[in-house]
């Protein structure tokens, strides 16, 4: 009885033996189809690997999950190329491809909540990978498609270089900015975009407001001085300031022209009728505030 026993241990071990011995020489053919790019016979021989272990009861390496995940979004089962990396992962298997391959899944979907965790991932993980620059924009414009200025406005800082430059991504920088209070980086923003191109609304308004706001708030601090106390003295200070205050709304009647002829809105019209009475242009005050009260 006992050599009986022994038999079948033996004849199970040498069964055991043989088994994994296929599955390690259907592995490997499987590798060398997928390197080949037959993505299609790979996918089969990985899959018979996983059945066996499955059968066994036994725990198959992450790799396996992870190589006939590939295989599936290389011939457009990319919906279950994601499952297929999903269980790499609870094996704690993971590359920086399948990473790229999970953001390029949830932007064809689309989902954004899903391709910003993708893409967040991403960087987390492989900060020096090659798809890096392509990720950092991509969490710059998703972040900005969700309102979530806050990251919008640090996502800046780790775009490429020359993206920065980019009146595009230099409007939204801009709008971030301003939506969590920064008024430095609005400013040198909205100066950046001026540069770029004086003809840019975002950068031209800006800088034109902000021009014309601040002189007419030392113009009207002025008048309420000479207001509260209308003697000769406090006169000859105000004509004074008024005079000071000439070059400055001359620049901002510069600004506002241009940007009124551009773009035509009523607004702009309404400012510029306030700058030309400051200059005592009274012809043009007039005509300007006419085209304040057109509608567009």
């Amino acid at each position: 009885m006992k050599n009986i026993l022994k038999l079948l241990a033996l004849l199970f071990f040498l069964q055991s033996c043989l088994g994994q011995k296929k599955i390690a020489s259907i592995l490997q053919s499987a590798n060398q189809l997928y390197y080949e790019k037959k993505y299609g016979e790979a996918f089969e021989k990985y899959s018979q690997v996983l059945d066996y272990y499955n059968i066994k009861g036994l725990t198959p390496g992450g790799e396996v999950f992870l190589s006939a995940g590939k295989c599936l979004f290389n011939i457009g089962s990319q919906r279950r190329a994601i499952e297929y990396f999903d269980d790499a992962k609870k094996h704690n298997f993971e590359d920086e491809q399948s990473a790229f391959m999970t953001i390029m899944y949830y932007e064809k979907v689309p989902d954004v909540d899903k391709q910003i965790e993708s893409l967040e991932h991403y960087a987390a993980f492989y900060s020096s990978g090659d798809e890096i620059a392509y990720v950092r924009e991509q969490l710059f414009d998703k972040y900005y498609e969700k309102g979530d200025y806050r990251k919008v406005f640090y996502a800046f800082n780790n775009l490429p270089a020359e993206k920065t430059d980019n009146i595009a991504v230099l409007e939204k920088y801009f709008v971030a900015a301003q939506q969590i209070g920064s008024q430095k980086k609005t400013e040198e923003t909205a100066q950046k975009l001026y540069n770029l191109d004086p003809n840019n609304f975002t950068g031209l308004s800006f800088i034109a407001k902000k021009n014309f706001t601040e002189t007419e708030a030392e113009f009207q601090e002025a008048q309420k001085v000479y207001n509260e106390k209308k003697t000769s003295a406090n006169l000859k200070v105000f004509r004074k300031k008024q005079e000071e205050l000439k070059p400055r709304y001359t620049l901002a009647k510069a600004y506002y022209t241009r940007l009124y002829n551009l773009y035509k809105r009523p607004s702009d019209a309404e400012d510029l009728a306030v700058i030309c009475q400051r200059l005592g242009d009274k012809k043009n005050a007039v005509y300007y505030t006419n085209l304040s009260k057109k509608k567009n």
